[in-house]
Formats: C-alpha cells, sequence, structure tokens
C-alpha cells in the first residue's frame, strides 16, 4: 500500500511542479518573481529524491537493502547526479546566464539538497519508522 500512496505523491508533485512551470512561463513569473526558480528547486529536489528512493527500494526494480545509510546515500547521490546534470543542460541549452551566474547556481544547488532532504526525511518517516 506505501508503494502506490508514494507513486501518487509522486504524481502529485510532478503536476504541482508542471502546473507552476507552464504557468509561469506563459505569464513570465520566472523574471516577475526570481524567489520562483527558488521554489522549483525545492520542489524538484523533493521529486528526485522521493522517484529516487521508490526505484532503489520500493520498486522491486533493484534489491537494495532499505536502510537508513542506504536511503541518505541514494537521495545524496541522486540530486547531486540530477542538480549538477540539470545546470550543465541549462548552459548547454544557452539559458541566458545572469550576472550574478555563481550565486544563481549555489542557491540553486542548495534549494536542491534542502528539497533532497525533505523527500528523504518524508521517506524514512513514512518508510523506515520500523527498521
Amino acid at each position: 500500500m506505501h508503494t502506490h500512496k508514494l507513486l501518487l505523491i509522486h504524481f502529485l508533485l510532478l503536476v504541482v511542479i508542471a502546473t507552476i512551470h507552464f504557468v509561469a512561463l506563459e505569464f513570465y513569473l520566472y523574471w516577475v518573481f526570481p524567489w520562483l526558480d527558488i521554489l522549483m528547486h525545492l520542489l524538484g529536489g523533493v521529486w528526485v529524491s522521493l522517484i529516487s528512493l521508490w526505484i532503489f527500494f520500493e520498486s522491486g526494480y533493484i534489491k537494495l537493502p532499505r536502510t537508513l545509510p542506504n536511503t541518505v546515500y541514494v537521495a545524496v547521490v541522486s540530486i547531486i547526479f540530477v542538480a549538477i546534470s540539470w545546470e550543465i543542460f541549462e548552459l548547454a541549452a544557452s539559458v541566458p546566464i545572469e550576472a550574478n551566474f555563481a550565486l544563481d547556481t549555489t542557491v540553486d544547488l542548495i534549494m536542491d539538497a534542502i528539497g533532497a532532504f525533505i523527500g528523504w526525511f518524508y521517506f524514512k518517516h513514512v518508510f523506515l519508522k520500523n527498521e
């Protein structure tokens, strides 16, 4: 039952992220509200963490022991890989580089990490509470 609950959370989180993103693009909200990018990185971090934890521990595709150190490792490695890949993608896609590029990228990576921690924390309390 928990696996289905986690998949529902993934789906709802993706709907929220996609809705905010498409509305933000349509109405130029990323430029009007610079903090919106921060929120999106936070939500993206939560999603990456949860989907990675689901794949490794709940899906049955990978048989990894569900231990606290393993869940931390999966969440950390997943968010590092995805967050850095995303920043490289933005450079490769010629997303306009702001004057404060280093600060913006640093804040993006920090928010991704905080989001991943939130996702891991939820997973820990729902799926590891008896282990």
